[in-house]
C-alpha cells in the first residue's frame, strides 16, 4: 500500500493508494503551513466555516441535504499539527462506486470541497459574518474546554516549557486570544493566501485507478496564481542543559505531575524501531513498566502514562498523583527508566510489547485515514515506508538495542499542576 505521488499544480499533490479492501473509499484535502501566532487561529477556523455553506449550498441544511443525497456521506473538518507544521482541511468516507447507482459519490465529494474553497457562503466578497462569529464562539468554548481538561492542560504546559517559547509550542488551532481578532475579513483574505501559498496534499485510498482520479481532482481543484510554496520543516529544540522544574497550584482535587524528556529519536533516525519498542515496553501496555512497576505495585498515581512525539524529538511522561507523592512518583518513574537503560526486560515484557506493536500496525490497514495518517505525518520531513515494512524492521529489534534508546532518554522539564488543598475539579 505505497502510495503513487502525483503533482497535480506547485506544491499540490494527489496521493493514491488502490485498494479494494473498503467498502468505502477515503478522500481528504490537506493544507499545510507552519504554525505561526499570525495565522494559526484563522487557519484552524476555516474549514468549519467554509463546511457551513457554499453559493449553490448557502446554509449547514442544504449541505446536509446534498451530502445525504451520495448514499448519507459526512464531510469533516479537520485541523490537527505535526511538530511545527499545522494540517487543516476536510475528510471523508464516500462509498465506494462498486455499492452505487452509478453515482461518482467519491467524485462528488471532491467536487463539494472544492466548491467550499473556490465559491464558499458570504456576502459582498467576503465569507460569512454570521458564519465566522458562530464557528468563532464554537472553537472558544473547545479551547476553553481543554483548558479545564487538566490531563490536556498539564500535558499542554509542560510541552510548552520543553519548547522554550518556539511555534512547536502553538496549540494547533491557536489561542482564544489569537481566535478573537479572526473577522469575516481576515478570514477571506487568510482563505486566499491558503489557496495560492501553501502546499496541499490531496489523499484518495480506493477501487479507483490513479489516472481517472487524477483527471477529476485537477478539473476541480485548478487553484489559479498558486505559487511554490515554502519548505516546511519542524522546529526541534535542543536540551537546554539542565532540568527545568515548574510548578503551578490550581483549585483542583488531583494533582498532575508531567516529566518531560528529549529522546534524540526522529522520524529519519535509523534507531526508530528500537524507540517504538522502548516506548511501548515503558507505557505502552498493561505489562508495561510504568503501568506495572508505578501504578500497580507502588501505588502512586492514578495514571501513567508516555506520550511521545518523535517529530520533535520528545516524551512526555504525564501522571495523576497526590501533591504529596510527587517525589516518590517522579522517582518511581525515573527508576523504570534506568531499569531499561540497563537492559532489565523480561521476555514478558518485550513478548508483550511485540504483541501490542504488531496489533496496533497491522489494526492501521482497516482504516484508510489511519494508512493516510502514517504516510503524512511520518513522511512529512522523511521518506517512509509501508506500515508492514516498519513492522518488519521492529520484529529484528532486540532488548540490548531497547536498551541504546534508553540510554540516550535525557530528563529536561518537571512540570507539577499542584491541587489546593481542599481544592475540587
Amino acid at each position: 500500500m505505497t502510495p503513487e505521488r502525483i503533482q497535480i499544480a506547485d506544491g499540490m499533490y494527489l496521493n493514491h493508494i488502490r485498494s479494494d479492501r473498503f467498502k468505502t473509499d477515503f478522500v481528504s484535502v490537506d493544507f499545510l503551513s507552519q504554525l505561526k501566532p499570525d495565522s494559526a487561529a484563522e487557519q484552524a477556523l476555516l474549514p468549519f466555516v467554509l463546511l457551513r455553506g457554499t453559493k449553490r449550498l448557502p446554509d449547514t441544511k442544504a449541505v446536509t441535504r446534498e451530502l445525504e443525497m451520495l448514499y448519507g456521506s459526512r464531510l469533516s473538518p479537520t485541523v490537527y499539527k505535526t511538530g511545527s507544521v499545522q494540517s487543516f482541511g476536510f475528510s471523508s468516507y464516500p462509498l465506494s462506486p462498486r455499492y452505487t447507482d452509478g453515482t461518482d459519490v467519491t467524485g462528488e465529494i471532491f467536487r463539494l470541497i472544492g466548491e467550499m474553497l473556490t465559491s464558499p457562503a458570504g456576502r459582498g466578497g467576503l465569507l460569512s459574518e454570521e458564519y465566522t462569529e458562530s464557528e468563532k464562539r464554537i472553537m472558544t468554548d473547545r479551547l476553553r474546554a481543554q483548558i479545564n481538561d487538566k490531563w490536556h492542560y498539564a500535558l499542554t504546559r509542560c510541552s510548552q516549557i520543553m519548547s522554550d517559547g518556539s511555534n512547536t509550542a502553538l496549540p494547533e488551532c491557536g489561542t482564544e486570544e489569537q481566535l478573537s481578532r479572526v473577522t469575516a475579513a481576515s478570514l477571506t483574505a487568510r482563505l486566499s493566501s491558503v489557496l495560492t501559498d501553501l502546499r496541499c496534499e490531496i489523499w484518495y485510498i480506493g477501487s479507483s485507478d490513479s489516472a481517472p482520479v487524477a483527471d477529476r481532482v485537477r478539473g476541480i481543484f485548478p487553484f489559479p496564481g498558486r505559487k511554490k510554496p515554502a519548505a516546511l520543516y519542524t522546529e526541534r529544540i535542543p536540551f537546554r542543559g539542565e532540568l527545568k522544574s515548574v510548578t503551578e497550584t490550581e483549585n483542583i482535587s488531583q494533582s498532575r505531575l508531567c516529566l518531560g524528556y528529549r529522546t534524540g529519536c526522529l522520524p529519519e533516525s535509523p534507531e526508530l524501531p528500537a524507540y517504538t519498542m522502548f516506548s511501548e515496553i515503558l507505557s505502552g501496555s498493561p505489562m508495561s513498566k510504568l503501568f506495572v512497576g508505578v501504578r500497580e505495585k507502588l501505588s502512586l498515581c492514578y495514571d501513567c502514562s508516555a506520550i511521545s512525539d518523535i517529530n520533535r524529538g520528545m516524551m512526555i511522561v504525564s501522571s495523576g498523583i497526590d501533591a504529596a507523592n510527587a517525589g516518590k512518583a517522579e522517582e518511581a518513574i525515573n527508576a523504570q527508566l534506568a531499569a531499561l537503560k540497563n537492559g532489565e526486560i523480561s521476555d514478558a515484557e518485550f513478548d508483550a510489547a511485540l504483541r501490542s506493536v504488531t496489533n496496533g500496525i497491522k489494526s492501521m490497514y482497516d482504516d484508510a485515514g489511519a494508512i493516510k495518517t502514517w504516510y503524512l505525518r511520518r513522511g512529512m520531513f522523511a521518506k517512509v515506508g509501508e506500515p508492514l515494512e516498519f513492522l518488519d524492521r521492529i520484529g529484528r529489534v532486540t532488548k540490548d538495542d531497547v536498551a541504546r534508546v534508553a540510554a540516550g532518554i535525557i530528563p529536561d522539564t518537571r512540570y507539577l499542576l499542584k491541587a489546593e488543598a481542599g481544592g475540587n475539579e
